[in-house]
């Protein structure tokens, strides 16, 4: 299971990107999402509230992923609150991979050094 997650990482010598299989849906990976989510919670005395909060945001990032999340307007002009968390979840996301020579692919703009 560890090699398949790490497929495509960094050390990997060219990213490799196999045909879709047709198998899993989008409301199978959302639901998957969700009760990982829970199991998580169910699991806070054991691994800890802060590591199950940092689990819970990177699942979250999956999930916006996977379908986006939908607005949550509140800010003081109306903008939407999600948007800055996803933004400081990617960035802290990035910054943790960088340090541990983690890199997946070609996403987007990418921390100095990477």
């Amino acid at each position: 299971m560890t090699s398949l997650l790490q497929s495509g990482t960094k050390q990997d010598v060219e990213p490799y990107a196999p045909p879709a299989r047709d198998v899993v849906a989008e409301e199978d990976a959302l639901m998957a999402v969700l009760i990982i989510a829970s199991q998580l919670r169910q699991t806070a005395d054991v691994i800890g509230p802060s590591m199950v909060e940092h689990l819970t945001e990177l699942l979250v990032l999956v999930r916006d992923y996977i379908r986006p999340l939908p607005p949550a307007p509140g800010g003081p002009d109306g903008e939407d609150l999600v948007t800055p968390d996803l933004e400081s979840l990617v960035t802290e996301l990035r910054s943790q991979t960088a340090q541990v020579g983690l890199y997946v692919g070609e996403p987007g703009p990418r921390p100095e050094g990477v």
